[in-house]
């Protein structure tokens, strides 16, 4: 938790290029079940961040390493909604779903970048 609030203040890109892992397509079979990886992360996403508004952030970078590292190749989101305030959240698909939310929590939401399992970065 700690170390979380460290890394919160770097880049998105530097911070993805930190969560993920070397090598894509290491992790067994176990350690490959999507719906696995997407409640573990989760769950760590609610053990470090006290903030519900960085939680997103939190559960998707967990999210896409793991997901990354079982070679599924995801893709972290990112998007911005204007409410009654800007706001951001952050998702991660696979194939164009979205595996850890809603299809309805993130219809607000315009993505306005994209970082592949490969840490391209692209803007929408």
């Amino acid at each position: 938790a700690v170390a979380l609030r460290v890394l919160k203040r770097l880049p998105l890109s530097r911070l993805v290029n930190l969560v993920r892992p070397r090598v894509a397509g290491t992790a067994s079979e176990y350690d490959s079940d999507p719906a696995r990886i997407v409640a573990l992360a989760q769950a760590a996403s609610a053990w470090t961040s006290r903030r519900p508004e960085t939680m997103c952030l939190v559960r998707s970078l967990v999210g896409y390493r793991y997901l990354c590292r079982a070679g599924l190749k995801p893709e972290l989101r990112i998007g911005l909604a204007r409410q009654d305030a800007l706001e951001g959240h952050a998702w991660v698909e696979i194939d164009g779903q979205a595996i850890n939310d809603h299809p309805a929590s993130i219809a607000a939401f315009t993505p306005v970048l994209a970082i592949a399992s490969d840490g391209r970065v692209s803007r929408l």
